[in-house]
């Protein structure tokens, strides 16, 4: 991974044109960046299950998507992009996965990240994506410890998965919600 570092905003996040831009005004033509290495486990969702599951649970997803986008609106955060069921899912089970992780495989919570992949469903203009990466890079030798890759072999994967599912609160029975697998 290539990390670099555009900028930085003070306090609050804010626009672009509000960052303090890396070069301090010095006008610049370069931005200071640095190579990690790592490991990580990539995990694709088949979006035919997908579509079945915000389908059928579309009136439990719209009631927990709606006030996200009300905190949205009312906040300073105006490149974000409105989210909606896949991205929510996506990123929620990222979380659930990368704590039980944690346990499992030796990396603190905070040295486990998430990309997620998604693509809004409205969007017919672009291909469908539903996957998520949990993956750790640096530039110590935490960045390669393999445990993340060990764990990602299935007959580790999905009893881990299963287990993050478990201890999460929306498998273990609230009314009318059941996560997609």
């Amino acid at each position: 991974e290539v990390r670099v570092f555009r900028g930085f905003h003070r306090v609050e996040p804010g626009k672009d044109r509000e960052m303090i831009k890396a070069d301090l005004r010095k006008g610049i033509n370069w931005l200071p960046g640095i190579e990690v290495f790592g490991e990580g486990i990539f995990i694709a969702f088949k979006e035919s299950s997908l579509q079945k599951w915000v389908g059928s649970e579309n009136h439990s997803i719209d009631n927990r998507i709606d006030p996200m986008k009300t905190r949205l609106k009312d906040s300073s955060l105006e490149d974000f992009q409105e989210p909606h069921a896949r991205f929510v899912m996506l990123h929620t089970f990222a979380h659930l996965l990368i704590r039980q992780l944690s346990f499992e495989c030796g990396y603190s919570a905070s040295s486990l990240k998430e990309k997620i992949y998604s693509t809004d469903p409205s969007d017919t203009s672009s291909t469908p994506m539903s996957g998520i990466l949990i993956y750790t890079a640096d530039s110590d030798s935490e960045g390669s410890l393999g445990g993340l890759v060990r764990q990602g072999f299935p007959d580790r994967l999905f009893p881990t998965i299963r287990s993050a599912l478990l201890k999460s609160s929306c498998w273990r029975g609230q009314k009318g919600y059941q996560a997609p697998l």
